[in-house]
């Protein structure tokens, strides 16, 4: 029934807006925390920046979302209003981990914030940022988990003929979250006594709850056909990693996946300077991040999807990476020359993030093109596939930011060129970013260029997507 596509499809855009909510509060909590304190060290950021790393080490622990479950798991005789008593069938296993995730998530920012959760911010003792760097973990490792399992749902809900549109879903649905957070930023910061982290942690926790309660009523309403594999006949999981592994393909595919995000990191730790020396405040980067992300919307709904189709996904990658390097390389000129003026995060910021969101709706939609057609050839794994290519795309985009911070932090202390308050120096960033964008051009041309040539070349490869 077009109903239950719909219901389904609007559940599962809700479960990625509350993953959209946990990612945003990974990237927001230790901004604010440098611009609060402007005593936190490189070293102290970059730590707090681990956690979104959960998303690109999911595949560990993939499997077992995958075929760890109840078989014979149902919620018998329940009594609805104005229903009486009904039965339902079996609920299947991705409700059984998605439901538990979200009221976990729900406990989380709810004790966060009724804690000292909002004073951690302020505070740049050791163990309230361990007790900040917990809380962090906690939320990325229950969203990182979910996402296993709400990527095969979304798949295994839609019909045949509206499979491709599960990437859309997850696009919007994390963009709209992301976007979200950093609204919510931007009114803490223009009506502080209004608005605060309290409220916002408990709202993320309310999202959380009534998400979770539409996810148990999807599952009971509409019973999916992926949803009982019998893995009595599946080989067990190391078997099919070693197929999936040594199968044509999937070692390119994630090569180009760790390759191509380095240029980007540049820009990151240019925003981390400009917080710590107060050139550039949260709320205004939330506003830049917003804007790039209506325009990664309208180009996801208009061009990108046309063009992948048209021409190969491995095409569009080499097409992002070839403007992606001169693009953040300017970034660390303009900064070179004009770091210490005090409109530079409007003409020098905002305009690369835009160009940066632009080339991430590209990257997003051919990366999920990629994955999902192989994945595809897995079914009784599909979850644990999908997750396994998207997260090394997903340490293609985080790996390269927690690097450079790590190195700028290094270069620092071994250098002694910090300044009074504690902050990043300027020649680091500098020294910093020169090294990034020397590696990655160094991987461009010794890694993915060949590796795409050779996908290209492959015809049993590109038979598959």
């Amino acid at each position: 029934m077009e109903w239950r596509l719909w219901f389904h499809q609007s559940v599962m855009f809700l479960l990625y807006l509350c993953q959209g909510l946990g990612q945003g509060t990974l990237g927001v909590v230790p901004l604010l925390l440098v611009q609060k304190n402007t005593v936190v060290g490189t070293n102290t950021q970059a730590t707090l920046s681990l956690p979104v790393l959960c998303f690109s080490v999911k595949f560990l622990w993939a499997p077992v979302v995958d075929r760890v479950y109840l078989r014979h798991f149902s919620l018998r005789a329940v009594r609805i209003p104005f229903l009486g008593k009904r039965t339902f069938p079996n609920l299947h296993r991705r409700i059984q981990w998605v439901f538990p995730i979200q009221m976990l998530l729900c406990l989380a920012y709810v004790l966060f914030a009724i804690s000292s959760g909002s004073s951690l911010i302020l505070s740049s003792s050791k163990y309230l940022v361990f007790q900040l760097l917990l809380f962090l973990f906690s939320v990325g490792l229950l969203c990182a988990t979910q996402d296993v399992a709400v990527d095969s749902w979304t798949v295994e809900g839609l019909p045949v003929s509206r499979q491709t549109s599960a990437g859309s879903i997850q696009l919007c649905g994390l963009i709209c979250g992301i976007s979200l957070c950093g609204g919510f930023i931007q009114l803490i910061d223009v009506y502080p006594t209004v608005f605060t982290l309290k409220l916002f942690f408990v709202s993320c926790g309310a999202a959380s709850f009534s998400t979770g309660m539409l996810s148990l009523i999807l599952a009971l309403t509409n019973r999916i056909s992926g949803g009982f594999e019998d893995d009595d006949n599946s080989p067990s999981f190391a078997p099919r990693l070693k197929e999936i592994a040594s199968s044509k393909g999937v070692k390119d595919v994630i090569l180009i996946h760790v390759s191509r995000g380095w240029a980007q990191s540049c820009l990151s730790l240019i925003n981390s300077y400009c917080l710590q020396h107060n050139l550039l405040k949260v709320s205004t980067l939330q506003l830049f991040r917003s804007c790039g992300t209506l325009v990664e919307i309208v180009l996801t709904g208009t061009v990108v999807s046309k063009l992948v189709k048209k021409h190969h996904a491995v095409n569009v990658i080499r097409l992002e990476s070839s403007l992606s390097l001169p693009v953040n390389a300017s970034a660390l000129v303009l900064f070179i020359l004009f770091g210490s003026f005090s409109s530079f995060e409007y003409f020098a910021i905002l305009p690369i993030m835009l160009i940066n969101s632009c080339l991430s709706a590209f990257l997003f939609v051919s990366n999920m093109t990629l994955s999902s057609q192989l994945a595809l050839n897995y079914p009784s794994d599909l979850g644990a596939v999908m997750t396994l290519l998207n997260a090394f795309g997903n340490a293609g985009n985080s790996f390269p930011s927690v690097f450079i911070m790590y190195l700028a932090g290094f270069i620092g202390s071994f250098s002694k060129t910090i300044d009074d308050r504690g902050g990043l120096h300027k020649n680091v960033v500098i020294i910093s970013g020169g090294v990034v964008l020397t590696l990655a051009v160094a991987l461009r041309y010794k890694v993915l260029i060949p590796t795409i040539k050779r996908l290209l070349f492959n015809e049993d490869v590109m038979s598959k997507f």
